[in-house]
């Protein structure tokens, strides 16, 4: 194995924020905004290694074989699902590693959590998070795609799926298409 396996409890997982300012405790979602954040605690902050991206190759202060140890090191970091009996999980018999932070938290939030978000329109889909909604609302209750039979579709592709099936079907002009909403 050419990596190392994280697993993060389910908690910080569902953290809002994964970087905190050691000063004044506000909480980041991202290393960079965190970085810009403790500019304003003063000018020891604002110092070119105060900036330096800890997730990038160190440049000054270190021989080019340590530095690259260093990098080596971040970048074969592999991560695990907390969830006992989960594919993804490191005791798993079957064990596949997430390659990022962000790959185990949406796997996590999508395989594991409630489902909290409901579509307003079709009050049927929901989501366990908020972007995977906002992408279902572009084209929810827009039917533009037509069958002869008059059958509606909201992707052409789903439409096509259909017209090969059925001797005789064939895409039509949808004559009303449906207005959508707000």
């Amino acid at each position: 194995m050419n990596y190392d396996i994280i697993e993060l409890d389910a908690e910080d997982l569902l953290a809002k924020y994964t970087h905190y300012c050691q000063v004044c405790g506000k909480g980041f979602k991202r290393d960079a905004n965190l970085r810009m954040h403790m500019r304003a605690h003063g000018d020891e902050y604002k110092s070119s290694a105060a900036l330096i991206n800890p997730m990038k190759n160190p440049r000054e202060g270190s021989s080019s074989s340590s530095a690259m140890g260093n990098c080596s090191t971040k970048m074969n970091k592999k991560y695990s699902c907390p969830q006992e009996g989960c594919r993804w999980n490191q005791k798993h018999a079957k064990f596949q590693p997430l390659k990022s932070m962000i790959c185990v938290k949406n796997h996590y939030k999508r395989s594991h959590c409630p489902k909290m978000y409901v579509c307003k329109r079709c009050n049927c889909k929901q989501f366990s998070v908020l972007s995977d909604l906002r992408t279902h609302e572009k084209h929810c209750g827009d039917l533009k795609w037509q069958c002869s039979c008059g059958t509606t579709f909201s992707r052409k592709d789903k439409l096509m799926g259909h017209v090969a099936l059925f001797v005789g079907h064939t895409p039509a002009l949808v004559t009303n298409p449906k207005a959508n909403p707000g």
